[in-house]
């Protein structure tokens, strides 16, 4: 089966992302440069990608020999991975928890004023 297109195409920003980093910072110059976006979407980018990844992180590791996905794959990894307990839990007691809201809506009944004022 190919490859994810999006995936590779975050995995290459990644990529380019290191080779950009200079002073430990990410030159986001370079980056835009190479990848033809704006700094400011080269930022955003990055920082979204970082924030899909870092849930996956443990103590600032993570095992690659447990993944189910491929490993030439690992952004489809960090998006497929499966919700620990205390989450599905805590979700699930939030939707017990809320009533069911009531539907509003419908045609509002003209009046004498609203007749006035048009």
């Amino acid at each position: 089966m190919a490859p994810n297109n999006k995936s590779n195409e975050s995995l290459m920003f990644l990529f380019i992302c290191l080779l950009s980093v200079k002073d430990n910072a990410v030159d986001f110059n370079q980056v835009a440069a190479a990848t033809n976006l704006k700094i400011p979407a080269a930022r955003m980018r990055y920082s979204r990608l970082k924030k899909q990844l870092e849930p996956e992180l443990v103590d600032g590791k993570f095992d690659l020999t447990k993944g189910t996905v491929e490993a030439s794959d690992p952004v489809e990894a960090a998006a497929s991975a499966a919700p620990d307990e205390s989450t599905a839990a805590a979700t699930a007691a939030a939707t017990a928890a809320s009533p069911a809201k009531k539907k509003r809506g419908g045609k509002r009944k003209k009046t004498v004023a609203d007749e006035d004022d048009a």
